[in-house]
């Protein structure tokens, strides 16, 4: 399996663009749609040290609902203006993912697909309940986190689960003043923090999808504020505050710009020219071709330094384990390995590595057979319950086919009138959809599911397209019915239709692996491709033992895979 971070993110839905191409609505395309919108959810992103408190506590004077605590430091003395509850949860991320913020392995690229990692995850739901705690109905709402630059990814399963359309804030600083800042605050050595600020902005830029963005020069706070506001309020929608010029001068202090005059640029050339690019990006064409590119190449570069990356990751876990000087183990220097006193337990270290790799290989057979054994047996059980069900469902249908000859040999003999008559009144009083109406639902809350075979088979034959569509209104709440339905109904050529029932199935049913399966699989035929997919990651949540969704999950990403390397 690849190691790539960047491979196969989770979109939102229809409005998540490919991966790693930049989005196409910037700050000047959004402005004349924001009047519409309703109250913004902003995200504040960009590199630490990038005037990213700065603009958090400036749209909290704005109105928008940032932070509860401003949390001032020496480091920061007007406070850092974030979430806790998502910071916290963000450093347990890259702790679980072995890239702490303060280790070496912290510009490693993430493992691939690490969202799916089922502490990942659950991490992920902690996120979407404090969300949904904490916002207040109607009112604006946001939070500032440069870490988030590297996890846009799970924030793109966040933003979906939500029903989100967040607006993205991206702070940029000429990373020669941010490597400055961080060895300042950090001990990071200056080229260590070039290469950091790459790549966070890097892959924050790969990784937006089709969000709305608008990017904010810090240096343009202390030169110029009233545009760098101007430009924010009108990418928020913001009504006009009498108040901002005020708060702008109260949270704009020039003296806590501490930028070296002596520092004019990187030291690092792809560094210097991806500044330059983003810079221009959002004004000139060209440079958004030309920074698309770099990305590309950045990324591919990435691909081909992965077994040395992998070969330091292993080195960094061996030195964490040496001994001190002191004897005591834990230090993470760099050690000589023919030092006398590291010579044994590096050896030691090696045929334990050795045999703990021998184990894992062989786990790791033995669980791929077993997992093929269990897809086979799942898959034959399904085929036989496929086959059972066929033939039950075929039973009722003459079944109910018996019951409608039985009843029309009747009607001229019961009604003792005209036979045209007596079969058009028996008509018109038994149709489908009235038999529908006048079905009476039992304590469970659904029909059964031979009698909503029946009746959906009875509208079906007529091929009256409204009839159609008002079955799948008649009953919009009934879940098992619209379950029935939306397979009925694609089987049987209505696409629309059967789409809605699945939905309706999803909306009002408890949240069952079977639904959201059925969803997924009805908009992947559809040709769907990014809604199937992240109904399917539901599916594959629920399955539990069911394997059936992993597999229809594993053929869309292999469906997707030509586009996304294309």
């Amino acid at each position: 399996m690849s190691d790539r971070g960047d491979e196969h993110f989770p979109g939102t839905g229809a409005a998540a663009g490919r991966r790693g191409e930049l989005p196409e609505v910037t700050a000047a395309a959004a402005d004349g749609a924001a009047e519409t919108e309703g109250p913004p959810f902003v995200v504040v992103l960009g590199m630490h040290r990038s005037g990213t408190s700065l603009c958090s506590h400036l749209l909290t004077r704005l109105g928008i609902d940032m932070a509860d605590d401003p949390a001032a430091q020496p480091s920061n003395p007007k406070g850092h203006w974030e979430r806790p509850e998502v910071v916290q949860r963000h450093d347990r991320i890259f702790e679980l993912l072995n890239r702490g913020y303060m280790t070496p392995l912290h510009d490693l690229p993430l493992p691939s697909g690490w969202w799916l990692e089922p502490r990942v995850a659950e991490i992920r739901r902690e996120i979407v309940g404090f969300i949904e705690q904490k916002r207040r109905g109607g009112a604006p709402f946001g939070f500032k986190d440069p870490r988030t630059a590297r996890l846009l990814p799970l924030w793109h399963q966040i933003f979906a689960e939500l029903g989100l359309a967040p607006k993205i804030v991206l702070c940029l600083r000429n990373p020669a003043q941010v490597a400055r800042s961080l060895q300042e605050r950090d001990g990071l050595p200056p080229d260590t923090g070039e290469y950091r600020w790459f790549t966070y902005m890097a892959e924050a830029l790969q990784n937006l999808g089709n969000c709305q963005s608008c990017t904010l020069e810090y240096e343009a706070w202390f030169d110029g504020a009233s545009d760098n506001l101007g430009k924010l309020t009108r990418f928020l929608g913001l009504p006009p505050n009498p108040a901002a010029a005020s708060a702008l001068a109260d949270i704009v202090d020039p003296q806590l710009c501490h930028d070296d005059p002596a520092v004019r640029e990187p030291s690092q050339p792809l560094v210097r020219a991806l500044y330059d690019l983003v810079r221009r990006t959002e004004a000139d064409a060209t440079a958004r071709a030309e920074l698309q590119a770099l990305l590309d190449r950045w990324a591919a570069f990435r691909q081909l330094q992965r077994p040395i990356e992998l070969e330091f990751e292993t080195l960094s876990r061996f030195a964490a384990r040496l001994p001190r000087g002191d004897g005591e183990p834990g230090d993470r220097r760099a050690v000589s390995w023919h030092h006398p006193a590291a010579e044994t337990e590096w050896r030691k270290l090696v045929a334990a590595a050795g045999e703990t790799e021998a184990l894992q290989a062989r786990l790791q057979k033995v669980l791929t057979q077993r997992a093929e054994l269990d897809a086979a047996l799942a898959r034959a059980q399904q085929r036989a319950a496929l086959r059972d069900r066929a033939a039950e469902l075929a039973e009722q249908e003459i079944a109910a086919l018996r019951r409608e000859i039985a009843t029309r040999d009747r009607a001229p003999v019961e009604t003792g009138s005209h036979p045209d008559e007596g079969t058009s009144a028996a008509s018109a009083e038994g149709s489908p959809l009235d038999q529908l109406a006048q079905t009476p639902v039992p304590a469970g809350g659904t029909l059964d599911s031979a009698v909503a075979a029946e009746l959906i088979n009875a509208v079906l034959q007529k091929g009256d397209r409204e009839q159609i569509e008002r079955l799948t209104e008649q009953r919009a709440g009934d879940t098992e019915f619209n379950y029935v339905l939306s397979l009925k109904l694609f089987e049987a050529g209505f696409a629309d239709p059967a789409e809605s029932a699945a939905r309706n199935a999803v909306r009002h049913g408890a949240r069952e692996a079977r639904y959201y399966e059925r969803l997924g699989s009805i908009l992947w035929a559809r040709g769907k491709l990014e809604d199937a997919i992240g109904t399917m990651r539901i599916a594959c949540e629920l399955a539990g033992d069911w394997s059936y969704p992993q597999e229809r999950l594993a053929m869309m990403l292999a469906e997707r895979q030509p586009a996304a390397t294309g």
